[in-house]
């Protein structure tokens, strides 16, 4: 099972003051009331070190904190030691509960940073393989799909772009029949190469179905048919 964090503030919260504590909040009373580092502190004019994992609070004010008589906080620690939940240690300077395995309720902050920082290289390195294997798929297919390509034109480059034009008409729902593709192959062989490569790219730019002569070419063609009129008058 995994575990969850808790901050030390919900102490203060209204919710976690009402009165009596339960056993389990009275638990996880001790958890946060736990030294999370080694504390030092002065009494009855001696230094008492408290270690990670340590509470060193007298029974009568944990009894008023969760709302107990003496007697029922005692009983409560003294289920805990039988659980092997906390260790009691008595001496001069009071009562010492030690929280066994406190390192599984509390990891260090180090710990904690070391962890998170590990998920998110884990997460990286995750993303990178796939972003990696994404790339290879959509290769495989570009080098399938070229190899695949059907041949019309002795250009590679004319050949490559006509059949990107292809398959932009399947895209918008036009009919890629034997006789529209030899229209169109045959209306392309009017041109030269140059002129090809223009008349497709215009075509894959503007999302056309057909095929349309480029303008430069159409002001030309009537600039000659101009002159031959003039010349045969």
């Amino acid at each position: 099972m995994g575990y969850i964090q808790i901050d030390r503030n919900i102490s203060n919260n209204w919710i976690w003051q009402k009165t009596p504590f339960s056993y389990g909040q009275a638990w996880i009373d001790l958890l946060l009331l736990a030294n999370y580092k080694e504390n030092k502190r002065i009494k009855n004019n001696e230094i008492v070190i408290s270690n990670r994992g340590e509470v060193n609070l007298s029974i009568l004010y944990l009894s008023n904190k969760w709302g107990w008589d003496r007697k029922k906080t005692t009983r409560f620690l003294e289920l805990l030691e039988k659980d092997n939940m906390v260790e009691l240690n008595k001496s001069k300077n009071g009562t010492t509960i030690k929280i066994i395995n406190y390192n599984i309720y509390q990891q260090n902050q180090e710990d904690t940073k070391q962890k998170v920082g590990q998920q998110k290289d884990n997460k990286r390195d995750n993303n990178s393989s796939y972003i990696n294997k994404e790339n290879k798929e959509i290769n495989i297919k570009e080098n399938i799909s070229k190899d695949i390509q059907k041949k019309y034109f002795e250009s590679l480059k004319v050949n490559s772009l006509f059949n990107d034009f292809l398959e932009q008409r399947t895209k918008l729902k036009a009919v890629n029949s034997e006789r529209a593709i030899s229209a169109l192959i045959n209306k392309l062989n009017n041109y030269d190469e140059n002129t090809q490569i223009k008349m497709i790219e215009n075509s894959i730019v503007n999302s056309w179905k057909g095929l349309f002569e480029i303008k430069e070419n159409k002001r030309k063609d009537n600039v000659l048919d101009t002159l031959r009129k003039i010349y045969n008058e």
